[in-house]
């Protein structure tokens, strides 16, 4: 499930955007954090998929937001399997076409640590977003992964 922590911004005090937040609501354990799941997903080779899945669920929101009359910027967090993965570019680009969401209204961010694990080929990535007008990649010092571990919900 995915909660929307909101982007003010502060020279205009209006919410402009909002960061996609992911989160497990379990049977049993109630509604987790990615602290409690994320490492569990990377182990199991999962993190990539779930990028992807909070990425479209993202991008149909702000879709939906868009038919509303709502023009807002969402940002993702990637995750390192999708950082190293050459055919991201085209994956997010027909994520895009299909929401019918401008790339300008997606920022992608990733870890500065993420980075350095394999700087050759996350540039790589990066530009290859970059040239296809897929999405602005942001840079940050959170922790990778669809969301940070410590970040409250909010919808």
């Amino acid at each position: 499930m995915l909660h929307y922590q909101p982007k003010l911004t502060l020279a205009t005090g209006r919410v402009d955007g909002v960061e996609a937040l992911v989160r497990w609501q379990h049977p049993e354990r109630g509604l987790l954090f990615p602290d409690a799941f994320v490492e569990l997903a990377e182990s199991a080779g999962l993190m990539a998929a779930l990028t992807r899945r909070v990425l479209d669920t993202a991008l149909a929101q702000r879709r939906a937001w868009s038919d509303r009359g709502r023009e807002l910027v969402v940002a993702v967090n990637g995750s390192p399997s999708n950082l190293v993965d050459e055919g991201f570019p085209d994956e997010v680009a027909g994520m895009l076409a299909r929401h019918g969401v401008p790339a300008s209204a997606l920022v992608l961010e990733v870890t500065e640590s993420l980075l350095m694990e394999d700087r050759e080929r996350a540039v790589r990535v990066l530009a290859g977003l970059r040239e296809a007008g897929s999405a602005s990649p942001s840079t940050t010092t959170a922790p990778a992964g669809p969301a940070s571990p410590t970040s409250p919900p909010c919808r």
